[in-house]
């Protein structure tokens, strides 16, 4: 999450160093996404097929 806060802050801020941030985060977004879908699927197991 601080990856992508700092990316923001530097979007912000103009500073040409966001191009990197801003991959990285990208980089950590699967992960995010495993752990969400993960979650949201126990929780709502009738929601989903399989």
């Amino acid at each position: 999450m601080a990856t992508l806060l700092t990316a923001i802050d530097q979007v912000v801020a103009g500073d040409v160093a966001a191009v990197g941030s801003l991959k990285t985060a990208a980089a950590h977004m699967p992960m995010l996404a495993e752990g969400l879908s993960g979650a949201i699927a126990t929780r709502f197991p009738d929601q989903f097929a399989g």
